[in-house]
């Protein structure tokens, strides 16, 4: 007779959203173990593929009691087959919601199910840390962070560690080689890495030469298709590898790099990963490129060199290929990108390139990429996009100048100074632009630009440098004409500003004036506006 799991489940009603990555609490046990005496549930009459999403929390009751092996094997093996990622159309955009729910209530059983069989089984506890590596990617369609969170927990357990560390080679080798191969199927059994144009058989970045022959003596012709041949033959593999379930290796290598930063063979096959990765960013679909900037994200961030030591993006050359791989998804801009597009894309190439460029030590090269970024980059994408009236538009400006915001923060700090003409010039025009603040999210993009100002204000007042601080003071006409034309613009309209960023960026700005002695200056200056414009005396209190 089949078991009324509707009904049995309907009952419960234990809402996944007080569960999330936690185990089971006490109370929930007991509630389900009453479930299960009173219908007279056991572990041998459950069909996995039958089993509802609702009904997993009694199959996770009965397996924490569960001593059974051979049950345990057979769900075990049940468990593996459903966690297997199917042949799919995925959308590179947002995550599968029905797929990453029914995978979180399976992975929930498998964490349950490591702990039961290892180390009574390491074949069959192996085989589970398999499955998991196709989900811990919190980044992919079929994944999410509260699934990978619970598979985190599961290599957290007692002996895992070691099982993975015996496993891993074989992983590598073995697992997830083969699922590499079908993206580039001109790959050199020799090679330690996938074949890539800008990456030798060892790894490294082949050194490109500027062969001014070609510009001077004209290119040699090539004649037929086979260029577009190869081209076309090219995007069918990738299509198809995108479709199929070898795309499994994009959580695989996520696995890889996760468990191996700190153990010494990752040495051995750090080309694969590497190579894999400017494979992702050669792929001609936008979205998919930014699997290519989590996992290098991932990467940079997981792999950390020895004090003293230069980071091995560095020294085989890599860095500068993954910069120029991930400038290129900093071109996504409308017209050409939908914007919900643009901003998920820019969202995540620009925290990544940060973190390349950063590998450097702190030198005048590392600043001035840091400067090019602003001004290439950001700036001109700014001002491609700043005339544009649409919602989604403002948030993909605000995106845009929060990262001069970042760069400032984090890496130019006073340097700004260098290219600050320009960046204020931006500033105070999105400020100061009679369009801006009829615009959806208008007062938004407003407050981010003037606490960018402040943020130049304050990274200046910490140098405690009067030769800054009078440079700074060059642009006081500037950042006071914007906010009195805003000022005056806000008593005109409805719409409600909150002025504080405006006052404390005012304060700052009277601080490093009295610093250099200055002050009498700024208050003949604010006299001045006041003359005129008497509703600024409020903001700008001397």
């Amino acid at each position: 007779m089949p078991i009324p799991w509707e009904f049995i489940t309907g009952k419960l009603a234990i809402d996944r959203e007080l569960v999330l990555d936690k185990r089971l609490s006490e109370d929930q046990v007991h509630k389900l173990k009453i479930e299960i005496d009173n219908n007279h549930l056991e572990l041998s009459s459950i069909d996995l593929h039958q089993l509802p999403k609702s009904a997993y929390f009694i199959l996770e009751t009965l397996l924490i009691s569960a001593n059974d092996e051979e049950q345990l094997l057979e769900i075990s093996k049940q468990l593996i087959k459903s966690l297997e990622i199917p042949d799919h159309q995925w959308n590179w955009l947002e995550h599968d919601f029905d797929i990453v729910s029914s995978n979180y209530y399976k992975i929930r059983i498998l964490r349950i199910l490591v702990e039961k069989l290892h180390p009574k089984s390491e074949e069959l506890a192996w085989k589970l840390v398999i499955a998991l590596s196709y989900h811990i990617n919190p980044n992919v369609p079929w994944s999410n962070n509260m699934n990978s969170e619970i598979l985190k927990d599961v290599l957290n357990q007692n002996g895992i560690q070691e099982l993975i560390e015996k496993n891993i080679l074989n992983f590598v080798y073995e697992d997830l080689k083969p699922t590499l191969l079908t993206f580039q199927k001109n790959l050199k059994k020799s090679d330690f890495s996938l074949a890539n144009p800008n990456v030798s058989g060892s790894g490294y970045a082949v050194a490109k030469t500027h062969n001014k022959s070609l510009l001077h003596g004209g290119l040699r012709p090539k004649l037929g298709f086979s260029g577009i041949n190869e081209s076309i033959n090219s995007e069918d593999v990738r299509k198809t590898f995108k479709t199929s379930s070898d795309i499994r290796s994009l959580s695989m290598v996520w696995f890889t790099i996760y468990v191996s930063s700190s153990k010494s063979h990752y040495n051995e096959y750090w080309p694969l990963i590497t190579s894999f990765i400017l494979n992702v960013f050669d792929d001609h679909e936008a979205l998919f490129k930014v699997q290519g900037c989590k996992l290098l994200k991932f990467l940079v961030e997981k792999l950390h060199p020895i004090p003293g030591q230069t980071h091995f993006l560095v020294k085989t050359g890599l860095q500068d290929l993954f910069i120029e791989s991930v400038k290129i998804c900093l071109s996504y801009l409308p017209q050409l990108t939908p914007v919900e597009e643009s901003i998920f894309i820019l969202s995540n190439a620009y925290p990544v390139i940060y973190e390349l460029v950063s590998l450097n030590d702190e030198s005048k090269e590392t600043l001035r990429e840091f400067v090019d970024i602003i001004n290439g980059n950001i700036l001109t994408s700014i001002s491609h996009i700043q005339d544009r009236v649409d919602e989604h538009m403002v948030d993909l400006n605000i995106l845009l100048i929060q990262q001069i915001g970042v760069i400032i923060e984090f890496y130019l700090k006073e340097n700004i100074l260098v290219c600050l003409s320009r960046v204020n010039f931006i500033l105070s025009q999105t400020i100061t632009s009679p369009f801006t603040i009829d615009k959806t999210k208008g007062t938004q993009l407003i407050d981010a630009a003037i606490q960018i100002q402040l943020k130049i204000l304050r990274a200046v007042q910490s140098l405690n440098d009067p030769e800054a601080m009078s440079l700074i003071l060059n642009y006081r006409y500037d950042f006071l004409a914007a906010w009195t034309i805003l000022i005056k613009r806000l008593e005109k309209t409805s719409y409600e500003f909150d002025t504080s960023n405006i006052k404390i960026a005012f304060q700052v700005l009277k601080d490093i004036c009295k610093s250099i002695n200055k002050l009498e200056e700024l208050k003949d200056d604010v006299h001045k506006i006041s003359t005129h414009t008497p509703q600024i005396n409020e903001i700008f209190s001397i």
